[in-house]
């Protein structure tokens, strides 16, 4: 196995889960890779982070307490940016009509991949945002 397909198998098993990398807490969402290295594509929830495969990165989901994970999926479903879409849109399907919101967070999630191709980075795979 490559170095290429070996980082597409990681994300394919921790995609959408919460990890720990450098004392914080994010969301594995997308696999990339730039000029110099391979990427791992994290959300805080607000920002997009890039950091290095050769960085450790802690699973949590089945290795921490299932409440205390649970924890991180309910506040994460509350405070994170890509979640108030899936909210927006469920209103937006009762109103039978599309709100400013709902377009204000598409607008956001594109904004994250306008960012991605500015910083260079080529994606190995879709941006995965559902929580796992």
């Amino acid at each position: 196995m490559n170095n290429k397909d070996f980082t597409i198998d990681i994300f394919n098993r921790l995609k959408g889960q919460f990890v720990l990398m450098d004392n914080k807490v994010f969301r594995f969402i997308g696999i990339g890779e730039n000029q110099d290295d391979f990427l791992y594509i994290l959300w805080d929830g607000k920002e997009i982070y890039y950091k290095t495969i050769l960085e450790h990165m802690i699973q949590l989901k089945d290795k921490i307490n299932k409440k205390d994970y649970d924890t991180l999926i309910s506040r994460s479903k509350l405070n994170d940016y890509d979640n108030l879409i899936f909210v927006v849109e469920k209103i937006d399907e009762k109103i039978n009509e599309k709100s400013k919101i709902s377009n204000i967070v598409k607008k956001l999630k594109m904004n994250v991949l306008t960012d991605i191709n500015k910083d260079n980075v080529n994606l190995l795979d879709n941006l995965y945002w559902t929580i796992n």
